[in-house]
């Protein structure tokens, strides 16, 4: 049968487990507002029972206590992996939203004013021209007006291109500056960190060491690379990008994440020596910007490189005030190198215009020597006017303004798109954390309860103690 020494160290037992059950309790309730802290729970067992051995005439087993079987955290895998993949897309779309917001910006606005408006000034000083073709003045309105439209087309095209530079820069090699290096950098820093965590919790746990805090902490660096890159987390805890490997399960393999192409379209990155595909994260959100930069610009020269050629080749077929031949009005093919003929007007010395080689007319007085100018024929002048209503074939049959109306309206169209994703996205992550939060938060209310539970089976394990002590004396003086 049972001694009284086996009724000790069950209730030894008893005292044992359940101050071990407290102090999970109190671990939890210090960690009430912890970020990314899951709730942990003391896992009690049977403790294997004591068996008859030869000595013993009992034929049945008798037990010997209870034990902590395990101290688990409260963990959903399907709620924390979606979480982090609705991370990575609500940090792209937030970002992008206000990536787009910032080139609706740019090209919206300039030094002097909007670029639409620049244009519609432009063509009124050619329509004004053309019922003023003898008057200088009015020749020097067309000049300055130009001046207008150029330098607000060129600050459109260099601040597109400075931001696209700002977002990643440098070509190919390994010198790249912007945004997206240093926050690649980022991510290998997180990688290695994750790494090490993997590292030190295969070890632990394979010498039955608890590491739920240490696994709270790399899922909290997990979220963190998640709103970086969009990322996979295999059921074995490999974490992966577009299908490459980024962190091995046991932290024994990371690969770097690198910058193939900064200048290319999309920019090109790769893990392992692998093209990746980035469509998550801050990173996946600016290379979606620079791919609305290298459009909106290449938009931009579209509408530049039209308006040179068809305004030239119109002022080329008229006369100047003079009676010459035109010549080109704008010069280059780009919208960051058009500028207004040199002849016309020089930068470098700008009260050196000269407006009388303004091609307004149509007409000479007479064709033969000497040519004797009709300078009150504003009619070429006209035919450039009329250029504002003209649906050109390069433009995709629309007009210049309705072409860059076109352009703003769907950069204005996507940034709406990205903003109601993105606060679509706000609202799902906090659907998400308050589920996980229901399910694996600290409740004060459910610690305060366990804590008196715990409480009393260590009254009731101690009070065993004190009975079988009281019971021993008794034995003791018999």
């Amino acid at each position: 049968m049972a001694s009284l020494n086996d009724a000790l160290i069950i209730g030894r037992s008893g005292v044992l487990t359940h101050q071990e059950r407290l102090n999970v309790i109190s671990h939890n309730i210090a960690n009430v507002d912890t970020p990314g802290y899951h709730r942990q729970r003391a896992v009690l067992a049977v403790n294997p029972p004591q068996r008859p051995n030869l000595y013993q005439t009992r034929n049945y087993d008798i037990g010997t206590g209870v034990r902590v079987d395990d101290v688990v955290r409260d963990f959903n895998n399907l709620l924390e992996s979606t979480l982090l993949k609705e991370t990575s897309i609500y940090e792209k779309n937030a970002l992008l939203a206000d990536a787009l917001g910032n080139l609706e910006g740019l090209m919206n606005a300039g030094p002097e004013d909007a670029l639409s408006t620049a244009m519609r000034q432009f063509w009124s000083a050619w329509q004004d021209l053309a019922n003023n073709a003898d008057d200088v003045a009015f020749r020097q309105v067309v000049i300055e007006r130009a001046i207008t439209l150029v330098g607000q087309i060129n600050y459109t095209a260099d601040r597109l291109q400075e931001y696209r530079a700002g977002i990643a820069a440098g070509g190919v090699g390994p010198d790249f500056t912007g945004v997206i290096p240093r926050q690649v950098d980022e991510v290998n820093s997180l990688a290695s960190r994750i790494a090490d965590l993997n590292k030190r919790i295969t070890t632990s746990e394979g010498q039955g060491i608890n590491c739920n805090d240490l696994c709270d902490t790399r899922d909290q660096l997990l979220l963190k690379l998640s709103a970086l890159v969009n990322t996979t987390k295999a059921t074995d805890g490999t974490i992966t990008i577009d299908g490459q490997v980024l962190i091995s399960a046991d932290g024994q393999t990371v690969n770097e994440l690198m910058i193939m192409d900064a200048d290319s379209n999309p920019i090109q990155l790769s893990l392992d020596g692998a093209a990746v595909n980035i469509t998550g994260g801050q990173i996946g959100g600016w290379v979606e910007a620079a791919s609305f930069c290298e459009y909106y610009s290449g938009q931009l020269d579209i509408l530049a490189g039209a308006l040179i050629s068809e305004v030239n080749a119109l002022h080329i077929s008229g006369y100047d005030l003079d009676g010459n031949d035109g010549l080109e009005f704008f010069t280059g093919t780009t919208a960051a190198d058009m500028a207004i003929n040199t002849l016309i007007h020089d930068p470098a010395n700008p009260a050196m215009d000269n407006p009388r080689l303004i091609a307004a007319a149509n007409t000479l007085h007479d064709m033969g020597p000497p040519r004797i100018p009709n300078v009150g024929d504003g009619a070429n002048a006209l035919e450039i006017a009329d250029l504002c209503y003209a649906d050109l074939a390069a433009l995709g049959d629309m007009t210049f303004n309705e072409f860059y109306a076109a352009m703003v309206g769907d950069l204005g169209a996507a940034v709406q798109t990205a903003e109601t994703l993105a606060g679509d996205g706000a609202q799902v992550i906090s659907m998400l954390e308050d589920a996980i939060q229901s399910e694996s938060g600290v409740n004060l209310d459910e610690e305060l309860i366990e804590m008196l539970q715990a409480q009393r089976a260590y009254q009731a394990a101690a009070r065993i103690i004190s009975t079988v002590d009281e019971m021993l004396q008794v034995v003791l003086s018999m």
